[in-house]
């Protein structure tokens, strides 16, 4: 809205949201940056994500915690468009990360990750809640951060979120064209936008019922005054089953679907197809008890990922992945990674 909101105590201005976006983060939390930081470059992340949806249980939640598509708006036209559990990557790096909480509601996690026999890569998150935004600073070892306020209910039902980027050795007050995304519900209708330079996505979704949840999706560029192909997107799930469809374009030539099943309280599958290029995958976890699962994945490209999860303690946790390429023997990734909350 074309108003403004002042909160003089932590100097979080919002102002003319359409043109400009300005935040100053608490003192506790700008400690955990350096003094040189940075002009904002446009960071844009598509809130579309075409592909194939179920919302069915992964390897690691029981089936009676996964979410149900109730009321239509489920997170939005992009929680339509997940992805099961069962058929993502696990990760195949070798990383250390380490939560802490640094003082008040100030939170801290430092990564540390091996990319090369005789290199480590480093990443620092800082989130803390100020007056109702909550604001999240990853900064990695080059200097670099990725700054997110969010806003929950500025008005009944309405969630406003401020997403940039700060590239090193640039002044903190030089802001440009940060991504600004606004997403409202009511009921069992929910719509969204999010805007980013000349870009602007849009995107409704309708809860049907209990079971059934549908959403419409596009986007507009400002400057040639062209709007984009819309794409559809619908999801049903009922009991230990979940279907769902996306039409990315009205061409009709872009067809996803995904099917996944809860067969018991360890075991779940999933699959997912594409007729834009024939491509599929298939995956299933299986939970071996109450602390480890293994989840296992293939797709038509021949490359094969294995996961594995545990949690050791209520303070550590063990990932492991691993990946295999079908159509080279040779290629074959490896990498574990360990958290722990201190």
């Amino acid at each position: 809205r074309g108003s403004s909101r002042t909160c003089h105590k932590n100097k979080c201005v919002i102002e003319d949201l359409s043109q400009r976006i300005s935040v100053s983060i608490a003192p506790t939390l700008l400690r955990t940056l350096p003094s040189t930081q940075s002009n904002l470059s446009t960071m844009y992340t598509k809130v579309l994500a075409f592909g194939m949806v179920a919302s069915a249980a992964a390897a690691g939640p029981s089936a009676g915690n996964t979410m149900r598509l109730r009321g239509g708006f489920a997170g939005g036209f992009a929680k339509l468009n997940d992805t099961p559990s069962v058929l993502e990557r696990a990760a195949t790096n070798n990383q250390v990360k380490v939560e802490t909480k640094a003082g008040g509601d100030v939170k801290v996690e430092a990564s540390f990750i091996a990319t090369a026999a005789n290199q480590i890569r480093s990443a620092l998150k800082a989130s803390t809640s100020v007056q109702g935004v909550d604001v999240v600073v990853d900064l990695d070892d080059s200097g670099a951060a990725n700054v997110n306020a969010k806003m929950n209910n500025l008005v009944d039902g309405l969630k406003l979120t401020l997403d940039t980027q700060v590239a090193s050795g640039s002044a903190m007050n030089d802001f440009s064209s940060p991504k600004i995304s606004a997403e409202y519900s009511q009921g069992n209708m929910g719509a969204a936008a999010t805007k980013s330079g000349n870009n602007v996505d849009l995107s409704a979704t309708y809860g049907v019922n209990d079971e059934i949840s549908a959403g419409v999706s596009t986007n507009y560029d400002s400057a040639g005054g062209s709007l984009g192909d819309i794409s559809l997107a619908a999801a049903y799930r009922s009991g230990a089953n979940a279907v769902s469809a996306v039409i990315n374009g009205l061409k009709g030539d872009n067809i996803g679907l995904t099917a996944s099943h809860t067969v018991n309280s360890q075991l779940d599958v999933a699959g997912t197809f594409s007729t834009s290029d024939s491509k599929f995958s298939v995956g299933a976890g299986y939970k071996i008890d109450g602390d480890s699962l293994v989840r296992i994945n293939a797709n038509s490209d021949g490359r094969v990922n294995v996961g594995y999860d545990r949690t050791i303690s209520d303070s550590t946790k063990l990932n492991a992945g691993m990946e295999l390429d079908a159509n080279d023997s040779s290629s074959r990734k490896i990498g574990v990674s360990m958290t722990c909350t201190v």
